[in-house]
C-alpha cells in the first residue's frame, strides 16, 4: 500500500470511528459540558481525569498526560500494534483495506484451525484437572504448591493423563486431522504413529494478546519420568517461546495500570505473586528474555521489575535480561530474594506484604549488580575492576543517551573512578564487541530547541486553532507567520502541517502531536481536548487576531534588540550603523503601532 493510499485509509477509519462507543466499551463516561470524563484505564485514580472529545476524536487525561486518537487509546488499551488497531477499527468502520503483502495461500486458515484444536485440546486438560479421579495427582500436585483452586482456574490449569493416545483420540473425535495435531505440537510423531506430546503432567496454557490459546508449558508429575521436569510446545505456527510471555493476557491491565511488569522465570513463581494479589506477573516460557519478549512488554509499561532466583544463576539472568530490556528503551529494575529463595518460595514463606515490599523498593538492575560487585570485592582493586568491566555491556545495550549517562556518573562515583576514564572503557568494550541495536517502539521525531516549558498562550491557541480547522492556514498566510512564533519546535511541527497541507494532506492531531517536545504536546493536549469548537468563520476570525498577536509580540522583542545594538553603536562611536539601526527600529515601531495589539500577558 503506497503511503498516501495508506494514510487516506488512516483518515477515513479515524473519520468513522465512534470514540464513545470505543472508549465506553472499557470504561465509565459521564458528559461534562461538550465533553465525556471517566476514570482514567491508564492509572490509578478516585477523582475522574480522563476526558473525552467525541467530536473530535481525542482523548487526554489531566492527570497521567497520556492523550491520543482512537488507534493509540486501543493500542494501549489492548497492547495492539498500529497496524493490528488498524485491522481491527477499520473492520468495525466498515472500511476495506488494501492488500499489504501477499499471505502463503492456506497459511491464515492453517493457523485459524491450529488455534481452535488448542482451544479443545486445552478444553480437555482443564476437564481432566478437575473430573474426579483422572485429575487427582494433578489437584494434588496444586494444593503441595498451596496455588488456590480459583488461581488454577483463572489461568485454566489443566491435567494431561498418563497414557500414549487420549488428547490424540480426543481430537480424531473431534474431527481434526493429524497433519494439523502434528503441525499444533500436540501428538508427536514415532516409529508407529503418532503419540501425545504432554503425558501425565500438570498442563499451562499460554496465551497470545487475543486471548486465545497458542500453545502449553506442561511440568510433570511422574517420578519415574526421564524427560525434562518442565517441556513446551514444539515451535510451529502458532507458538513462538521468544514472543509468547505466559500470563501476559491476564497481567497487562494490571501492568498498564502501575506503570510496570513485574517478570519471572517459571509458571508457578507467576501464579504465586499472581495468588498473592501482585496481579502485574509474567514469566517466560521456558527461555531466557527475548528482544521480541522486550517489544511486547514495552507496549504496556517502561519498566520492568525482574524478580529472579536468589541464586548464581538467577543473578546473571537478571543481568542478561537487564541488557535486552535497556534495548528496546525499558527501565530495568531488580529485586535480589535470600539464597534458597525463589517468587514463589519467598511468597509463601514471607507473606504478599513483604513480597509486595521488595518490588516497590527495586532498585535499577544496574545499581543493584554495581552494590553487589563492590560488596564482593571489598578494597581488592582488581576485583573492583573487574566488577566494573562486568558490567560495561548493560551500558553498551542502553539506547537511552541521557539514562546511559546517569548510570555512568552513579557508576563513577561508587567505584571512585573518573567518568572520562569509564566512557572510555566503555568506547573501547564497543569497538572490540559492537552492541548489537535492539528494535526499540519509534520516538517522537527530535527537534531543535526545545523548550523548558510550554510556548506562549497565542503561540499555543494558535495552533489549536489551525489543527481545528486546517482550512484557515490556506485562507491566510500562514507560512510567514510561522517566523514570528517563539517556540522553535511549534514552528518547525506547523511547517510540516503546512507542508502537508499544500500536498493536500491534512496532519492528524494524534501525529502533530508527537512531534512536541513533553512541555509543549502535554499543553496543547489540554487545549484539543477542553476548547469549545467554532464555526469555520468564527476560526478564522480568532486565528487571524492571534497571528497579529504573534507579530506583535516578535516586534517588541525585536524593538528591544534593536535598542541594545543601538546602544552598542553609540558606544563604539559607529555613527553611520546607529543611524541604520535606529530607522529599523522606527519601522519596527510604526508597524507596531498600526497593528494596535495589547500584548500584556502574552505568556
Amino acid at each position: 500500500m503506497s503511503s498516501n493510499r495508506r494514510d487516506d485509509v488512516v483518515e477515513t477509519v479515524r473519520s468513522r470511528i465512534d470514540m464513545l462507543e470505543l472508549v465506553g466499551r472499557f470504561l465509565k463516561l459521564k458528559k461534562v459540558g461538550s465533553r465525556y470524563v471517566g476514570l482514567c484505564p491508564f492509572h490509578s485514580e478516585k477523582t475522574p481525569s480522563f476526558h473525552v472529545n467525541p467530536q473530535r476524536g481525542f482523548y487526554h487525561c489531566f492527570g497521567c498526560q497520556e492523550s491520543g486518537d482512537a488507534f493509540s487509546f486501543l493500542m494501549r488499551m489492548e497492547g495492539k500494534t498500529f497496524p493490528e488497531a488498524l485491522e481491527e477499527l477499520a473492520a468495525r468502520a466498515g472500511v476495506e483495506l488494501p492488500a499489504r503483502r501477499r499471505v502463503t495461500p492456506g497459511v491464515r486458515e492453517l493457523k485459524a484451525r491450529l488455534l481452535e484444536l488448542n482451544e479443545q485440546a486445552s478444553a480437555y486438560y482443564e476437564a481432566q484437572l478437575w473430573s474426579g479421579e483422572p485429575g487427582r495427582v494433578g489437584r494434588e500436585y496444586l494444593q503441595e504448591r498451596k496455588l488456590p483452586e480459583a488461581v488454577a482456574r483463572r489461568f485454566h490449569l489443566g491435567f494431561a493423563p498418563p497414557g500414549w493416545d487420549n488428547l490424540g483420540a480426543h481430537l480424531r473425535r473431534l474431527g481434526a486431522s493429524a497433519d494439523d495435531a502434528l503441525a499444533a505440537g500436540l501428538v508427536v510423531q514415532g516409529p508407529h504413529g503418532t503419540y501425545d506430546a504432554f503425558r501425565f503432567r500438570l498442563v499451562f496454557p499460554i496465551l497470545g494478546l487475543d486471548g486465545k490459546v497458542c500453545g502449553f508449558g506442561a511440568r510433570k508429575l511422574d517420578p519415574e519420568d526421564r524427560g525434562g521436569k518442565y517441556i513446551n510446545s514444539s515451535q510451529g505456527p502458532v507458538f513462538d517461546k521468544g514472543e509468547l510471555l505466559y500470563g501476559l493476557e491476564q497481567a497487562r491491565g494490571a501492568i498498564q495500570k502501575s506503570g510496570r511488569a513485574v517478570l519471572v522465570e517459571g509458571y508457578f513463581d507467576a501464579l504465586g505473586l499472581v495468588a498473592a494479589g501482585i496481579e502485574n506477573s509474567v514469566a517466560g516460557c521456558g527461555t531466557a528474555l527475548t528482544e521480541g519478549h522486550a517489544r511486547l512488554l514495552r507496549r504496556f509499561c517502561d519498566r520492568v521489575v525482574t524478580v529472579y532466583d536468589g541464586d548464581a544463576a538467577g543473578q546473571k539472568a537478571s543481568l542478561r535480561s537487564a541488557e535486552v530490556l535497556l534495548g528496546a528503551d525499558v527501565a530495568p529494575y531488580a529485586v535480589e530474594l535470600p539464597e534458597g529463595h525463589d517468587p514463589d518460595t519467598f511468597v509463601l514463606a514471607h507473606g504478599q506484604a513483604e513480597a509486595q515490599r521488595l518490588i516497590d523498593e527495586a532498585r535499577p538492575t544496574v545499581e543493584v549488580a554495581a552494590l553487589r560487585a563492590l560488596s564482593q570485592a571489598g578494597d581488592d582493586i582488581e576485583a573492583r575492576t573487574r566488577g566494573l568491566r562486568g558490567l560495561l555491556p548493560m551500558l553498551q545495550a542502553c539506547q537511552d543517551g541521557v539514562r546511559r549517562a546517569g548510570y555512568l556518573r552513579w557508576l563513577a562515583e561508587r567505584f571512585r573512578v573518573g567518568e572520562a576514564d569509564l566512557k572510555a572503557a566503555l568506547a573501547a568494550a564497543r569497538e572490540r564487541r559492537p552492541a548489537p541495536p535492539l528494535a526499540a517502539p519509534p520516538g517522537p521525531r527530535p527537534l531543535a530547541g526545545d523548550e523548558e516549558g510550554p510556548p506562549p498562550r497565542h503561540e499555543l491557541d494558535a495552533a489549536l486553532r489551525l489543527l481545528q480547522t486546517p482550512e484557515a492556514a490556506r485562507a491566510l498566510d500562514v507560512r510567514r507567520a510561522l517566523d514570528d512564533f517563539q517556540s522553535l519546535s511549534l514552528r518547525e511541527a506547523l511547517s510540516s502541517f503546512v507542508d502537508d497541507l499544500a500536498r493536500g494532506e491534512v496532519l492528524s492531531q494524534v501525529d502533530f502531536l508527537k512531534l512536541l517536545p513533553e512541555p509543549t504536546r502535554l499543553a496543547l493536549a489540554e487545549r484539543l481536548v477542553k476548547a469549545p469548537e467554532l464555526t469555520p468563520e468564527e476560526a478564522l476570525e480568532e486565528l487571524r487576531e492571534l497571528l497579529r498577536r504573534i507579530r506583535a509580540t516578535w516586534l517588541r522583542v525585536e524593538e528591544g534588540r534593536l535598542l541594545e545594538c543601538i546602544r552598542a553603536a553609540e558606544q563604539r562611536g559607529a555613527q553611520d550603523e546607529m543611524r541604520q539601526l535606529q530607522s529599523l527600529k522606527k519601522q519596527v515601531a510604526d508597524e507596531f503601532a498600526a497593528l494596535g495589539v495589547a500584548i500584556k500577558g502574552a505568556r
